[in-house]
């Protein structure tokens, strides 16, 4: 049974009538002491760190509905206004360091990446879906084009032609 006696705090520095006998601190204290919460830290990290526990965190952590649950969490999260704009300010100043944009480059250089990025790129899906983005682009920067000077793209192109035949002026 714990003893409780009638004095002042040794944490909050309240005269209260639920002051404990051996601690000293009031019973809001006593639950929430420093040391007391230096010994559960501690004891949660060495917790952590043992093999089994890693084991068990990391196989929860592969499971597919968690991994759902923390993508929908994310994406929730990236949609809560300024999330972004917290991101991309913590980047730049991230990127900025000199450090930082050693290492980036250095990774782009590595002969593996470019060797997977090429063999990514060869893969015939990817080739199609990059030839439909080409021939998709292509399409809307025509229809820009006869919109904006009301020409033709085989008018366009003669009138260009026949610019640079004569230096730059119309004829």
């Amino acid at each position: 049974m714990i003893a409780w006696k009638v004095g002042i705090c040794g944490g909050c520095g309240k005269y209260t009538a639920r002051v404990h006998v051996k601690s000293g601190f009031c019973y809001v204290c006593h639950s929430c002491r420093p040391e007391r919460k230096a010994k559960l830290k501690e004891y949660q990290a060495e917790y952590r760190r043992r093999p089994e526990v890693k084991a068990r965190q990391a196989e929860y952590r592969r499971r597919s509905e968690v991994k759902a649950r923390q993508a929908a969490y994310r994406a929730e999260y990236r949609r809560r206004p300024g999330v972004r704009v917290k991101e991309a300010k913590y980047r730049a100043e991230y990127d900025r360091r000199p450090e930082v944009r050693a290492k980036k480059l250095e990774y782009y250089r590595r002969p593996e990446r470019k060797a997977k990025k090429a063999e990514y790129y060869r893969r015939l899906d990817v080739r199609v879906k990059t030839k439909e983005y080409q021939a998709d682009r292509y399409l809307l920067v025509k229809e820009r084009t006869e919109y904006l000077l009301g020409l033709s793209p085989e008018d366009l192109l003669a009138e260009i032609r026949a610019e640079t035949k004569s230096g730059g002026e119309k004829e």
